[in-house]
């Protein structure tokens, strides 16, 4: 129609090479004629013969220029005309580029909507063309026909010129849509246009989003405009992810009306592929609950009949067919509510969280598997362990060099088989490694990372080091290196981690299980060289040797510490926050707080087993280490004790006098370094129990000296803290040491309070239990 009417304007105007005639030589009458044929012209976007363009089409800003000698009425009227054609000619520049690919499908669905309601425009330039070829048509009769239109022209090209000058795609196109559609609120037939190009333009991107959260993948977006990204490099370790890496993009790409569920949108579609993996969901996925009754009574009425497969295939039909009207009948549409666009990705929402979670726990267990690597982790399962280091200690007591894996995962496994744990479906995931490092190197450098800020360097230099001893029994203790690490100082627990097992255990997770179960072994270990001191030392303990008595008595001052430090961490810590983590599962209604929750339990174990506070983490490893010295320390001795008992009368007294020395001097250095530390530790838990507000620790410190054994030790402790922090010069100075002496005894007072009074409480209670 348009090539139509420029091949009639162009024959109309005469021979080109003539050139027009001046306007000015017509008559008022031929004027308006002349002008009204050219005006039909340039409506429909063709450059007229009097009436010409300033500027190129290709610029946005077009305008006119009229011709010399123009009537003044005439000249007005044109000039109320004038901005419809200004107006045509942006959207036609608009439809121009439009087709292309890289505009996107929301563009292109745009562009329709356009070309759809042009339509009536042209239909109207065509009336007004007949008219004024019939004689009828006059400047007061094409203002007037016109006019309805001017509205709508100039608002669409108002939309398509912000889209154009801001080259918008996708999501910004849909948001210039959404704000033009409410600014027109109340406005009529333009609110109408604007609402109804945005819900064809926006129906192409809904229909992304309804296929990603009902099948969470991603068809049909080559242009790259949906709000979420896939990522097509998947991470290491791809067997334990099977689903597609994917994040939103920024919010300027996001339509304006989806940003307040476009994380529900993004989590639904996860949850989606997620249950896509899992191979029994596949079938349950097409079968509604309302047809699963149906399917059991054709399987028990026809499980004789050899129609039995065709019943099956046609309920299986109907059960797809139903799906597939539900979802048609669910289908997203553009509304001005955006609590619309809520509840249908809420109820998908709800709808996949549940079918996850049901999955995940009763169709995985989950639960119990991460129970299974709970007991495991914390040493629960004691057999196995007591069983894997007696036919493993000679291994772990070689260089880390020299350490079999191989041998060890063997030992191991058959420890699992031999034990109580055979009867565990999991034990077979459970492996055992060499770590890289030792645990408090590793602990500290993470510390480090987490305080990198606001930490002093140098200090945290000099605490990243190995923990070294005292001076006074340097001689016997020496730090660690890592030339001379042992196969216990590396020794770790691993776990095949298998899907979905990764959606809450993660290698992140198990590190930290690794941390917790590094940690437990040393104590165990521990334990262990002084159970077995004790147990050597039994013929020398009868004999009463009194050089001898004072190493028995640190020997289970050792062990008392060693007890209550296990009992506190499993039986205080990892029990009770693991029944937290049980009554919290009960209560979870998604993935994510699964997950969460876990999180909690495991951050919460490592938090409050001091292995998250430096200072906390350095004393308590010096404990251990002195404690596992001494025990080899004893070992060695108690074979002299074991000897002069049984061949006293055969040997001389200066062998005798010096060896005892020897035992004596190295037992009283021992002493002083353990007393110490042990004063340093409930000094630092105190004060960490009040900072952090960790009752816990205060519990700790109550069943480390419950009887108020180390308080000279801690009131050390905490005088040399007040000098370090008051500066060296300090020590020179009498008033200031008198002063530190002072809050020493204040506190000493404080300690013995707070120990009276729970033994006053107990002796009440127990008191009106007997008057009862």
């Amino acid at each position: 129609m348009t090539s139509l009417l420029m091949m009639n304007g162009r024959s109309s105007r005469g021979v080109e090479d003539e050139g027009p005639t001046p306007i000015s030589k017509y008559p008022p009458e031929l004027q308006e004629q002349e002008i009204l044929a050219d005006l039909i012209f340039i409506l429909l976007g063709v450059e007229g013969t009097h009436i010409r363009q300033a500027q190129s089409r290709s610029s946005m800003a077009i305008s006119y220029r009229l011709p010399v000698g123009i009537d003044v009425a005439v000249k007005r009227m044109v000039e109320r005309i004038l901005p419809v054609c200004k107006h045509h000619a942006i959207i036609t520049h608009y439809l121009e580029h439009s087709p292309l690919s890289s505009n996107g499908r929301v563009n292109q669905a745009l562009a329709e909507a356009v070309r759809a309601i042009l339509k009536d425009y042209h239909i109207l330039i065509v009336q007004l063309e007949n008219q004024l070829k019939k004689g009828k048509l006059t400047l007061q009769r094409f203002q007037f026909g016109i006019q309805p239109s001017l509205t709508i022209i100039e608002k669409i090209a108002q939309i398509v010129g912000s889209v154009l000058n801001d080259n918008c795609t996708g999501g910004k196109t849909l948001s210039v849509l959404h704000k033009t559609t409410r600014d027109t609120l109340g406005l009529g037939k333009v609110h109408e246009l604007c609402y109804q190009l945005t819900a064809k333009a926006s129906a192409p991107y809904l229909e992304l989003v309804r296929t990603w959260i009902d099948d969470g993948v991603v068809s049909g977006d080559g242009d790259d405009e949906f709000m979420i990204v896939i990522k097509k490099h998947q991470p290491r370790r791809s067997s334990t992810n099977k689903t597609v890496n994917c994040t939103l993009r920024d919010v300027a790409d996001i339509p304006s009306f989806l940003v307040d569920v476009s994380e529900m949108i993004l989590e639904t579609g996860r949850q989606v592929q997620i249950l896509s993996t899992f191979p029994e969901d596949a079938e349950k996925r097409t079968i509604t609950p309302q047809l699963s009754n149906a399917l059991a009574h054709i399987h028990t009425s026809n499980s004789n009949s050899n129609t039995h497969g065709e019943h099956y295939d046609s309920v299986r039909e109907k059960a797809l067919r139903e799906k597939q009207s539900q979802k048609l009948k669910e289908t997203l549409s553009y509304s001005l509510q955006e609590h619309a666009y809520a509840s249908v990705v809420r109820k998908c929402y709800k709808h996949a969280t549940k079918r996850l979670l049901d999955a995940l726990l009763h169709q995985y267990n989950i639960i119990k598997r991460l129970e299974s690597i709970k007991k495991y982790f914390s040493m629960e399962q004691s057999d196995v362990f007591v069983h894997f280091l007696t036919n493993a200690e000679n291994d772990l007591r070689r260089h880390h060099n020299s350490v079999s894996v191989d041998r060890l995962s063997a030992l191991l496994e058959l420890s699992l088989v031999t034990s109580s744990a055979r009867t565990d479906e999991f034990k077979d995931d459970l492996r055992c490694t060499l770590a890289s490092t030792q645990l408090i190197t590793e602990l500290f450098s993470i510390i480090h990372l987490a305080h990198a800020n606001n930490a002093d360097s140098d200090n945290v230099d000099s605490e990243r080091k190995f923990v070294s001893f005292p001076v006074e029994f340097a001689d016997i203790t020496s730090t660690h290196t890592a030339a001379d690490l042992s196969g216990f100082d590396l020794f770790t627990l691993s776990y095949n981690i298998s899907w979905p097992l990764s959606l809450v255990f993660d290698h992140h997770t198990l590190k930290r299980y690794q941390f917790l179960f590094r940690q437990i072994f040393s104590i165990k270990y521990v334990e262990r060289q002084l159970s077995s001191a004790a147990l050597s030392t039994a013929v020398v303990r009868s004999a009463k040797l009194p050089w001898m008595q004072r190493a028995f008595a640190l020997r289970q001052k050792m062990l008392n510490f060693v007890l209550t430090l296990q009992h506190y961490m499993l039986i205080e810590v990892v029990e009770e926050h693991w029944h937290r983590f049980l009554s919290r599962v009960n209560d979870v209604d998604t993935l994510s707080a699964l997950v969460s929750a876990h999180d909690e339990y495991i951050d919460s174990c490592l938090r409050k087993c001091m292995l998250t506070n430096r200072s906390l983490l350095k004393i308590l490893s010096k404990i251990l280490r002195i404690s596992n010295v001494f025990a080899t320390f004893l070992e060695k001795f108690v074979v002299f004790a074991e000897s002069e008992v049984r061949l006293e009368s055969h040997r001389h007294p200066t062998d005798t006098s010096t060896s005892r020395d020897l035992v004596a001097r190295e037992t009283e250095k021992l002493e002083k370094g353990y007393s110490m530390l042990m004063g340093e530790l409930i000094e630092t838990l105190t004060a960490v129990s009040e900072q952090e507000n960790e009752h816990g620790l205060s519990s700790l410190v109550l069943l480390l000296n419950f009887n108020g054994f180390y308080d000279n030790k801690v009131a050390d402790a905490e005088l040399k803290q007040r000098e370090r922090a008051a500066g060296r010069g300090t020590r020179s100075s009498g008033h200031n040491t008198d002063q530190l002496k002072q809050q020493q005894q204040q506190w000493q007072q404080r300690q013995q309070q707070q120990r009276q009074r729970p033994i006053s409480l107990l002796r009440c209670m127990w008191g009106s239990e007997r008057r009862r």
